[in-house]
């Protein structure tokens, strides 16, 4: 695969993620009146810039971030003059015609962020991770409307194609035939049947099965219960036994598309305080594979190739990885720390409910300090990836 291809997608997916996150919160500002100065995607030197209106598009070298600023005038004597470290401004730059063009608003503009009320404030820091949830559900609604019509849905407990010469062949069960019960447990369907054999300590059950024409008898098999287990990503559909179970196509409304793809996101999201077992179906789906996605080694480098190597792959893989990042990118920027737009919205609350302004100098303070140990990450980060390469090395020529 061509390592062009696996570097584009990462990129890509990257751009997509920090351009919804960021266009969010400039939906938000545009909508509370708010003056936006940049409007960025990517970090450090400015590739393309274009100013519309007040606000200076761009685009950065490196892309591993963005961001939105609004317009900043502090009322006299109320500067803090904190002066950010040289990696900040290198990553977060400004150029000197925005520099100019900020100096020409006095502090009482309207459209100061500084001016701007609490609650104007909270959702201009707080819909960034909106969009990303609704760039989730988007995703999930596009899968479903366009590959649902792919996957097969599982119909009762009946019988669909039966291998033939294997097990289930031999014992005479046939296409039409239905599981009903198995041992003393009745049977109603697939999820049923997977849920009693998996957790099944009998080294034989006994699985019967109805037919209802033209014998109108019943088939009783005394089988292993491993056999009549499917796994759920397999992209065979028979269990071991040897027979399909009977399935139909899914072709559902943009309506249901929303539906599914509202209430799977919400799974997804809600998956890790969720101790359900794995269950029955032929083919993965889409919020299958986003929830189950393999860890990858700690580092920077070696988790972006494996990312792109797996969306390079193809369209669904590619919608995959994007939904994952997308939804990461939002988790993480609601936590409470300095760097992250939950670290703003906390402090805005802590105001809010102490009805008491925190010192400017102390809040361009922690948010350096939030910034500066995002970055130390970063680089701890590749500094695995280095460790990882030396120790590959060694093992190679060793």
């Amino acid at each position: 695969m061509s390592i062009f291809l696996i570097i584009l997608s990462v990129v890509v997916i990257l751009s997509c993620v920090i351009f919804v996150h960021e266009l969010g919160h400039f939906v938000a500002a545009k909508l509370m009146g708010i003056k936006v100065i940049s409007f960025c995607i990517g970090m450090g030197p400015r590739l393309f810039t274009k100013k519309i209106g007040d606000t200076f598009y761009s685009v950065a070298a490196i892309p591993l971030g963005g961001y939105v600023r609004p317009l900043y005038r502090y009322a006299p004597g109320k500067d803090p003059n904190a002066t950010p470290p040289k990696a900040l401004t290198f990553l977060i730059q400004c150029t000197e015609e925005e520099s100019k063009y900020v100096e020409g608003f006095a502090h009482s503009d309207p459209g100061n962020y500084l001016n701007a009320s609490a609650r104007a404030r909270a959702f201009f820091l707080v819909n960034g991770v909106i969009f990303n949830f609704i760039f989730c559900i988007a995703l999930m609604v596009l899968q479903y409307y366009q590959t649902a019509p792919l996957n097969r849905l599982y119909k009762g407990s009946y019988v669909g194609t039966v291998v033939e010469g294997s097990f289930a062949d031999k014992q005479g069960i046939m296409k039409g035939d239905q599981l009903v019960k198995v041992d003393a447990v009745a049977i109603s369907s697939w999820q049923d049947l997977y849920d009693y054999a998996k957790h099944s300590s009998s080294s034989q059950v006994t699985a019967v099965f109805e037919r209802a024409k033209p014998e109108q008898k019943q088939i009783s098999v005394s089988i292993d219960p491993s056999q009549l287990v499917m796994k759920k990503y397999q992209l065979e559909s028979y269990f071991l036994a040897g027979f399909e179970p009977a399935s139909f196509r899914l072709e559902p409304t943009l309506a249901q598309s929303l539906y599914y793809g509202t209430t799977s996101t919400f799974e997804v999201l809600l998956s890790p305080f969720s101790e359900s077992d794995d269950v029955v179906t032929e083919d993965a789906s889409f919020s299958d594979k986003v929830d189950k996605e393999d860890a990858v080694s700690f580092g920077l480098l070696l988790p972006s190739y494996e990312l792109g190597k797996e969306s390079s792959q193809s369209w669904y893989q590619f919608l995959v990885v994007l939904f994952s990042i997308n939804l990461m990118a939002a988790l993480l920027n609601i936590i409470p720390y300095p760097a992250f737009d939950g670290g703003h919205l906390a402090i805005l609350l802590i105001e809010r409910v102490t009805k008491t302004e925190i010192n400017m100098a102390w809040k361009e303070r922690l948010a350096h300090f939030g910034l500066s140990t995002s970055l130390l990450l970063i680089v701890i980060a590749l500094g695995a990836d280095m460790w990882n390469g030396v120790l590959f090395l060694v093992s190679w020529l060793g």
